[in-house]
């Protein structure tokens, strides 16, 4: 999560649907199931394509 800019402490109390951090830019969030499982996507891309 080093790409949020996040507001707050440690140990802070926060309520559902509080904001508490704002993203910079572009994200992809990438999942894979079969069926309704999860499945790790890292089980199925060569990993010398990796990089971050």
């Amino acid at each position: 999560y080093a790409h949020v800019n996040a507001g707050g402490s440690k140990g802070q109390m926060v309520q559902e649907g509080q904001v508490i951090g704002h993203l910079n830019g572009d994200t992809l969030h990438f999942e894979l199931r079969k069926g309704s499982v999860p499945v790790n996507p890292l089980n199925f891309i060569n990993r010398r394509y990796l990089g971050g």
